[in-house]
């Protein structure tokens, strides 16, 4: 479970900013 967790977050930090910032915005509109 940890694992997964730490992959999932090492995904979002090598993620481009803007894809991540889109992702809040669509997550606000919502």
């Amino acid at each position: 479970m940890f694992t997964h967790m730490a992959k999932h977050l090492k995904f979002h930090a090598l993620a481009p900013q803007p894809y991540s910032i889109k992702q809040e915005s669509d997550k606000s509109r919502i």
